[in-house]
């Protein structure tokens, strides 16, 4: 790959053309406000035979809002083929990246303390949203929420090891071998065919080893900026299926838990087992997403 070559030149906002097939509809309001908080930084991807701007459209249409008559410009002299993919890529990239919901509120908390939220995208309204969804995480991860005896009935599937078992006298789970918190299935040689229902509040551990044993399979969370969904996506010929379901509880109550859930399987048998499996949730979801 060639080393890229900056052409970077001060430019009329006058001279720039919003480009026509720009899908992305943003906030104009919000990154003038940045903008006049923040300060200009960066520049525009124009490209140079159309004058057309492929990377800041939203941020030409806020500077001509708040009166700029100059502005950074990087040109790209590139076909209307490849202006499209920057233009596509730069939208895309965007939608891809996610947040460790942790270290937002973290640092939107710093930053609140030390001075206010304005410019920055949020306000005390997103701070307390963010809060409240921890919160709910965490009591969910926290409470004790077994896979009911239905899943198992369906996936016809017996099991060589559940290594972070609930209590016996509560699993449905119809695996030869449980190991409970006190084992310490972390500190184990897993083996066979495992079956997984992890702790949500920290499952990366959990999947390394699940993935190292290379057949079972796992029901967990899909948090965003867990890069364990990454590893297991990239796992050849995985299979994955949408969980919206209810839990079993100690007392005998069912439980809805507020996170995304999927169920994993790696290994020919399990993926095989799922491929076929037929979902009947009490809660009517029954379409089928087969990775």
């Amino acid at each position: 790959m060639e080393e890229a070559e900056v052409n970077v030149q001060l430019v009329d906002v006058g001279e720039l053309v919003l480009h026509p097939d720009n899908p992305r509809q943003g906030d104009i309001g919000a990154i003038a406000t940045s903008i006049e908080r923040n300060g200009w930084y960066g520049a525009l991807v124009v490209q140079t035979e159309t004058n057309r701007v492929l990377v800041g459209n939203h941020r030409l249409q806020a500077c001509k809002q708040l009166g700029f008559t100059h502005i950074p410009v990087h040109w790209v002299d590139v076909d209307d083929v490849t202006a499209r993919r920057i233009l596509l890529a730069d939208n895309r990239s965007s939608d891809l990246a996610t947040y460790n919901e942790t270290d937002l509120v973290a640092l939107l908390k710093t930053q609140a303390e030390v001075d206010d939220l304005i410019g920055t995208g949020f306000d005390g309204d997103d701070l307390d949203e963010l809060l409240e969804e921890l919160s709910s995480a965490e009591e969910a991860s926290t409470d004790e929420c077994y896979t009911p005896k239905w899943f198992f009935d369906n996936l016809g599937l017996e099991f060589d090891l559940d290594p972070c078992s609930c209590p016996p006298e509560f699993s449905n789970v119809p695996a030869k071998t449980l190991w409970t918190i006190e084992d310490d299935g972390l500190s184990k040689d897993w083996f066979g065919r495992v079956w997984m229902n992890p702790p949500f509040s920290k499952p990366d551990p959990w999947v390394t080893k699940f993935i190292e044993n290379g057949h079972g399979v796992a029901l967990l969370p899909v948090s965003g900026g867990a890069k364990w969904v990454y590893r297991l996506w990239n796992v050849p010929e995985a299979r994955l299926v949408p969980w919206h379901d209810l839990f079993d509880r100690p007392d005998g109550t069912q439980y809805g838990i507020p996170l995304e859930m999927m169920i994993w399987a790696i290994g020919e048998e399990c993926i095989e087992a799922l491929s076929n499996f037929e979902h009947k949730p009490k809660t009517g979801f029954s379409k089928m997403l087969v990775r």
